[in-house]
């Protein structure tokens, strides 16, 4: 088993799309598990920078290895599926969070006094 982590808000959006994507697949309801590829990236540009989400796709499902249960507290797929089901039927998409400007930082002069 591996862990993943990434802080970059582009970098999670996509892995909540991902998630949603198996949230709501007939596969995921029958307790498969998803292989997904890499299949590129999209510049998300603003004001400051350019960053770049990664797209992930599902290519194909396998069984989930024995050595790999649900675990304590997590709820069967089947109710997973449904419950992402009826979340994506009443939620509309999160507007863009507004860029934030960065005030101009003073030019100090060489030799200046503060």
């Amino acid at each position: 088993m591996r862990e993943w982590a990434h802080t970059a808000k582009v970098v999670i959006g996509a892995v909540d799309e991902l998630h949603t994507a198996f949230l709501i697949a007939k596969e995921a309801a029958q307790g498969k598990l998803p292989v997904v590829k890499l299949v590129g990236t999209v510049a998300v540009k603003n004001a400051q920078s350019t960053n770049y989400a990664p797209r992930f796709e599902i290519t194909t499902w396998i069984d989930r290895p024995a050595d790999l249960p649900l675990g304590n507290g997590h709820a069967a797929p089947s109710a997973i599926n449904d419950q992402a089901r009826m979340a994506m039927a009443t939620q509309r998409p999160a507007p863009p969070p507004p860029v934030q400007q960065i005030p101009q930082t003073t030019v100090v002069t060489e030799g200046a006094e503060f």
